[in-house]
C-alpha cells in the first residue's frame, strides 16, 4: 500500500477531514464504448479533495455507475503538484 492509499484511507475514517470528490467524465457519444482506450487521471490535493478526469473512448450509456466505479479505480492516485505562492 503506497503512501498517497494510506493518506486517503486515513482521511475517509477522519471525521473531519473528508475526502471530496469531483468527478469529470467525458464520452463520445458517437461511438461505441471501448474501455481499453479510455484514460483517467486521479489528483489529491493538500486540502483532501479529489479530482478524477475520465475520458470514455465512446457513449457512457452502455455504461453502469458500479462499472465505472471499477474502472476508476484501476488508475492511481496522484499527488497534486504543490503551487507555492
Amino acid at each position: 500500500m503506497n503512501a498517497i492509499t494510506r493518506r486517503v484511507n486515513r482521511l475517509e475514517k477522519t471525521s473531519t477531514a473528508r475526502i471530496r470528490r469531483f468527478r469529470l467524465v467525458i464520452g463520445k457519444s458517437w461511438r461505441r464504448l471501448n474501455l481499453e482506450t479510455s484514460t483517467c487521471t486521479r489528483m489529491l490535493y493538500p486540502n483532501g479533495h479529489l479530482m478524477e478526469h475520465v475520458v470514455l473512448d465512446g457513449s457512457c450509456k452502455s455504461l453502469s455507475n458500479e462499472d465505472l466505479e471499477q474502472f476508476v479505480a484501476k488508475f492511481p492516485i496522484q499527488n497534486a503538484p504543490c503551487q507555492n505562492r
